[in-house]
């Protein structure tokens, strides 16, 4: 073989390599979702397909988005190929007919960056990754250029399957709201934090045809959403269901390229993005609180209780109000014992008229041997410039006995954080649902105050602290006097021993 020869044959081999090369590509380009490896808590989330509501909170570069969108095409095209044939994990959950799908982003840009970019060949979208092209029948564009709409078409068990995904972005939501109402879907995923407003309305939409929804983010903001996937997998575990996945969890990040960027973060937010944590638990108000010490843990009342709602007759009782005319009435009632135990023990939440408040509270009073000193919420005290009357002077004539509560937000929520840190005995019982709610997830926002919103359990328990430390009073006819004129020394009322061999407590 001459020069020449060898020359066009070395030609010949390179263009050949070439080719297979770009038939490779080609191939793992529609292969992409078969040769997808789930590592071990991404297979975790595929192992409970079958239950309708699934969430992951997760740090950065865990592969949230990956591991969402897998299941979208999955989904799109009736089966997850990664799984062997005759797996029961490669169809469960999945219905045999084509799908309606919703995936709800940030905002547009963020949604053609990571999901449907699909003009380059360096940095495809996710969606576009992992769709086979030819299973691509048709594309919508929002005016941002970003995919809104994909229909999907493949043949299945000899047949033609279609199915649609629709994008949607939470920037279009907070624009105009009626976006996200009159539709329905088979599944929903969600990539990032929502507000619940949207949650309730694209949920809506998942009735009809008995959908399934995945929530795999980072909780930057939006703490209902963590909240209530652990609630409900708590009260529903067949139907709903979370993990937590750390930056750590994925193999191919290197520890140096973690470590740049996680020291340019303060430490709340590096407990985010590193670990999965909620943002807003970093700045919990009442930071304190811990239910493995505060909730009382067994499913009987105490000893000495009548019931969940009677305490001894020896204990002292008290109760705050904060009423409002558009959201729920909250009563908060406590309990005292003579030697210096705290117990919140009943709660009110809903919406009521004043004889309605007033019958909330005298059904309680009938079960109880008196109530010590009843508080609330200082608005009611403002008076009516032509008359001067006060809505309390209603109250009062309702039967109840209240007094003004401290308005002092600032003093309070330390005082608070002390009696939660302090050695005195104080439990919560169980049944206090939105007690429990508000007190894990009232945070201070971005500027460093209590966020102004569900709060309003918080306000009475504060204003219970701060009337006197919640320090147990005689009855008046013991004392000759009102409990509530006695000097109050309140970092004693902090100042508990450890419970004796008796099991109580003494100051």
């Amino acid at each position: 073989m001459n020069r020449e020869e060898l020359d066009k044959e070395i030609v010949t081999l390179k263009q050949r390599k070439l080719e297979l090369s770009l038939a490779r590509e080609r191939t793992i380009k529609e292969n992409r979702l078969s040769l997808f490896r789930p590592n071990p808590k991404q297979r975790w989330f595929f192992e409970k397909a079958l239950t309708k509501r699934r969430g992951g909170f997760c740090g950065n570069r865990f592969g949230k988005s990956t591991v969402g969108v897998v299941e979208d095409a999955s989904w799109l095209l009736g089966e997850r190929p990664f799984f062997d044939k005759g797996d029961p994990l490669r169809r469960a959950g999945i219905p045999n007919h084509g799908v309606k799908g919703l995936l709800i982003c940030e905002e547009w840009g963020k949604a053609k960056e990571i999901f449907t970019e699909d003009q380059g060949t360096d940095r495809i979208g996710k969606l576009i990754e992992y769709l086979p092209s030819a299973s691509i029948v048709h594309k919508a564009r929002h005016q941002t250029g970003a995919l809104e709409t994909i229909t999907v078409e493949n043949k299945l068990d000899g047949r033609i399957r279609q199915s649609v995904l629709y994008i949607e972005t939470v920037q279009s939501f907070m624009k105009n709201r009626k976006v996200a109402e009159s539709s329905d879907w088979d599944f929903v995923h969600i990539d990032e934090p929502v507000p619940e407003d949207l949650w309730k309305a694209v949920s809506r939409g998942l009735i009809d045809r008995g959908g399934f929804a995945w929530w795999l983010l980072t909780p930057l903001s939006e703490p209902w959403m963590y909240m209530r996937m652990v609630e409900r997998a708590a009260q529903a575990p067949e139907l709903w269901w979370f993990f937590e996945a750390t930056m750590d969890d994925n193999p191919l990040l290197s520890e140096e390229d973690k470590a740049l960027y996680l020291e340019e973060l303060t430490e709340e937010e590096r407990e985010c993005r590193r670990l999965g944590k909620p943002l807003a638990f970093g700045r919990l108000v009442y930071g304190q609180y811990d239910e493995a010490r505060h909730l009382w843990q067994s499913d009987e009342p105490p000893h000495g209780w009548v019931n969940w709602s009677t305490p001894p007759v020896d204990w002292m009782t008290c109760y705050a109000l904060d009423p409002h005319p558009q959201t729920p009435c909250a009563i908060l009632f406590a309990a005292v014992s003579p030697s210096g135990e705290i117990v919140l023990y009943d709660e009110v939440f809903q919406k009521s008229i004043t004889q309605e408040i007033a019958g909330h509270v005298k059904s309680r009073r009938e079960r109880v041997t008196r109530f010590e000193y009843e508080l609330a919420d200082p608005w009611l005290w403002q008076r009516n410039m032509e008359t001067g009357r006060m809505w309390v002077d209603t109250l009062w004539g309702a039967g109840l006995f209240l007094s003004q509560g401290s308005k002092e937000k600032q003093s309070g929520i330390i005082e608070v954080n002390d009696l939660l840190k302090s050695p005195r005995p104080f439990k919560v019982f169980p049944h206090l649902a939105n007690f429990r709610r508000e007190i894990k997830t009232w945070f201070y926002d971005r500027e460093n105050k209590p966020v102004d919103k569900d709060d309003h359990m918080m306000e009475n328990f504060r204003r219970l602290v701060q009337y006197d430390g919640l320090r147990y009073h005689k009855p008046p006819l013991l004392t000759g006097k009102k409990p509530a004129t006695e000097p109050i020394d309140y970092f004693a009322t902090l100042d508990y021993k450890i419970p004796g061999d008796d099991g109580h407590y003494t100051c």
